[in-house]
Order: structure tokens, then C-alpha cells, then sequence
């Protein structure tokens, strides 16, 4: 049976930290293995590609004077910083509403017996809760040395 690439990818994703970051390094030098002539033979398939688009209507073009101009608008908008990507995932937004949401629990209760069901819970995730207990162990062994 042959195995996808997504299947690959979601394989290979699964791999430790430093294994993926080899693999990428790997992935990256292989694409240096190219050769010029492959280079300009891939840049001449694009361009046809994009000009066909333009003959059949899904694709338009626009005058270099018009990109270039909000190029540079954008770039002093930036004031010299890269600009930035639109996200489909906020880290920041997502942290912000799970502290709002554990505050507004919490509201009534001490804050010892907060901390003591905070804590309760941590321990019974099944992610969270085992690298606690490694982090303990770890702790107490470096303590009883």
C-alpha cells in the first residue's frame, strides 16, 4: 500500500522536536541539490502557467507602477517592519479568553482552595499532569543528592 503525502506528513509531525528540525534542515540542503537549468526550467513552466491564467480569465494583471507603489506604501506603513501575516490561529487572543474564563471561575472562591483545584486539575491531565510528575521527580531527586 502506498502512503500519502499527508499521511507522511502527519507521521513525520509526530516526531520529537529535534527530529523534525533535522528533517526540515535535510529537506532544505536537498533543494540546494537543484540544478540551474531545473531552476530556470521550473520558472519557465510558472510563467507559462501564470500567463495562461491570464489568457483564460482566472488570473488579471495590473501595471508594475500600481504594485510597486503599494509596495512601497506598505513597506513605509511598516515603518521598516516586515509585514504581517495574517493569522488564522491567535496564541495570544486564545490565552487572554482561557484566563478571563479561569478568573471568572475562580471570582468567589480563596485563593489557596483556587489554587488547590488549579492544581487538582493539572495533575489529572493526561499531558499536562505527566510532565509535572517527571518535573516532581526530577526535583526531588536533585534535592535528595
Amino acid at each position: 500500500m502506498e502512503i500519502t503525502l499527508e499521511q507522511m506528513a502527519l507521521q513525520l509531525l509526530g516526531l520529537p522536536a529535534s527530529s523534525r528540525a533535522l528533517l526540515a534542515e535535510k529537506l532544505i540542503e536537498s533543494l540546494d541539490e537543484i540544478e540551474e537549468s531545473e531552476v530556470e526550467h521550473l520558472w519557465v513552466k510558472e510563467a507559462e502557467k501564470r500567463l495562461q491564467a491570464v489568457i483564460v480569465g482566472k488570473s488579471t494583471t495590473r501595471p508594475a507602477e500600481t504594485v510597486i507603489r503599494e509596495a512601497r506604501e506598505n513597506l513605509n506603513e511598516g515603518a521598516g517592519r516586515r509585514m504581517k501575516k495574517q493569522k488564522s490561529f491567535d496564541a495570544v487572543e486564545m490565552k487572554n479568553r482561557i484566563q478571563k474564563k479561569i478568573a471568572d471561575e475562580f471570582r468567589s472562591i480563596p485563593e489557596a482552595e483556587a489554587r488547590k483545584i488549579q492544581m487538582q486539575r493539572v495533575e489529572k491531565n493526561p499531558l499536562i499532569g505527566e510532565v509535572l510528575r517527571k518535573v516532581r521527580k526530577h526535583t526531588s531527586a536533585a534535592t535528595n543528592k
